[in-house]
């Protein structure tokens, strides 16, 4: 911290961007899970399931094909979709059954108020569904199309998002206080956010790592305590678990949250869905948090150049054509962000990708103990 404080105090641009960050309400206010009792919500989604089930027997029972018509995911304005099921065609006939079959394991969840994930709903009928992929769309199909949550269908996903640092709350599930700081790996982040009240802090801001290795690299050098900084990661892809505790700190603790994550394009990507939401669940992003919230740190593609990272050779690779592509489409989505656009079209123009672990040839703590200190004493984000 010595190197910081040669120029001052450490925290001005990051005290700077939580004050410029106060104005911003969460959107999550305009229809939150918890407007709603437990019980209401269970009424609201059986009695959804009963009437639409009920439609498709009528269709039948009147020699009509039964009728589906279910929001697209991937449009911001949820544009409707609509599936009309041939049970005459096997492929739209299984379609049909696989759609039942989830709405009727959701319907039993709710009834016996028992919770299963996605991963247990897909070995209930493994011949039915072939792949555990079809059964996270028909789930998150059923979400948008009833305009809940997926909490709400008693279906959640596999735990596997990590926090740690100076963070307690309250788990109302659990009935117990817990202390991120005392779990040593990290507190593993449950499906139940929800129910999280209370929280403490005295951090100064958010550090969301994309990878597990180096989520447990910083926790080995004691970076939460000494940047006083809470820790998480989703490892990888983030799950809608880990989104939602991010928001629940931004919406109690209003702190800034930073993103650290490769210097590729699915890095870029990764931070884009903690701060825009992601592209297939769109019905979900009204419940997180204002997009200007959320910053990313690094790595940028310009750092590879300002670090002189490429005459490393082992620690920079060039882009596939599948990297290329999903660059391209990528850069397509954020053209009217200025700022990450230009680092996409600097991924683009140098050809050539690389991990934070690259860092680790500039010294064996460069990440914890110079890259990222003098990031946030430079106000170094985007």
């Amino acid at each position: 911290m010595a190197a910081a404080d040669d120029v001052g105090d450490f925290w001005s641009n990051l005290s700077f961007l939580a004050g410029s960050l106060q104005h911003f309400r969460p959107l999550t206010q305009q229809s939150s899970d918890g407007d709603l009792t437990q019980q209401r919500r269970s009424l609201v989604v059986l009695n959804l399931i009963e009437l639409h089930i009920m439609h498709v027997v009528e269709a039948i029972s009147n020699n009509q094909q039964p009728m589906l018509i279910i929001p697209n995911r991937t449009s911001k304005t949820n544009s409707k979709k609509r599936i009309i099921f041939d049970i005459n065609k096997p492929k739209s006939a299984m379609k049909f059954v696989q759609f039942i079959f989830i709405l009727s394991q959701i319907y039993q969840l709710i009834r016996t108020d028992r919770i299963c994930t996605k991963r247990d709903l897909f070995y209930r009928n493994v011949n039915l569904f072939k792949k555990q992929t079809v059964v996270d769309e028909i789930v998150d199909d059923v979400a948008c199309w009833f305009r809940v949550s997926r909490n709400w269908l008693h279906v959640v996903a596999t735990a596997k998002g990590l926090v740690s640092g100076d963070l307690k709350f309250y788990d109302g599930g659990k009935g117990n206080f817990v202390n991120c700081a005392d779990i040593s790996q990290g507190f593993l982040i449950p499906s139940d956010t929800e129910h999280f009240s209370s929280l403490q802090s005295n951090a100064r801001f958010v550090l969301i790592v994309e990878k597990d290795a180096i989520f447990n690299k910083l926790l080995g050098t004691d970076l939460a305590a000494r940047l006083k900084c809470i820790l998480i990661t989703g490892k990888g892809f983030p799950d809608l678990n880990t989104r939602q505790l991010v928001a629940k700190i931004w919406i109690d603790l209003k702190l800034p949250i930073l993103v650290l994550v490769d210097g590729d394009p699915y890095g870029i990507e990764i931070m884009c869905v903690y701060r825009f939401g992601s592209a297939s669940l769109q019905h979900e992003c009204h419940r997180l948090i204002p997009s200007h919230v959320v910053r990313w740190l690094g790595l940028f593609p310009e750092d590879v150049e300002n670090l002189n990272l490429n005459s490393l050779s082992d620690c920079v690779s060039p882009l596939t054509q599948i990297d290329k592509r999903f660059a391209e489409k990528l850069l397509e989505r954020m053209k009217n962000n200025i700022s990450i656009s230009r680092q996409i079209q600097i991924l683009l123009r140098n050809n050539e990708k690389v991990e934070l672990e690259a860092l680790d040839k500039l010294g064996i703590n460069y990440l914890s103990n110079v890259y990222l200190p003098n990031k946030i004493r430079f106000g170094g984000w985007i």
